[in-house]
């Protein structure tokens, strides 16, 4: 994955942060939603396990989707700088 342009290595750098930052956003925000959403499940009597389930799924699930994105464009980026060091 050789690079001479320095506008990839950068763009990459970019998109890393911008994963980054999500995961970190998406970490803070989902448990916490879920929390609020079980909180007024249990209130209004509709907690079933379904939708436990499924909201500890989605709970589990989105930041690991979001650390997964991240770590590939850290790869990408790392990829980028070695082959510009190489070149």
């Amino acid at each position: 994955m050789a690079s001479d342009n320095p506008a990839t290595v950068f763009r990459a750098y970019f998109e890393a942060q911008r994963a980054r930052a999500s995961r970190q956003f998406l970490c803070a925000a989902v448990p916490v939603i879920t929390g609020v959403l079980v909180a007024v499940q249990a209130a209004a009597g509709w907690l079933a396990r379904g939708a436990l389930l499924a909201q500890t799924a989605l709970s589990l699930g989105v930041p690991a989707a979001a650390a997964v994105v991240e770590w590939r464009a850290t790869r990408k980026l790392h990829a980028l700088v070695r082959s510009a060091h190489l070149s």
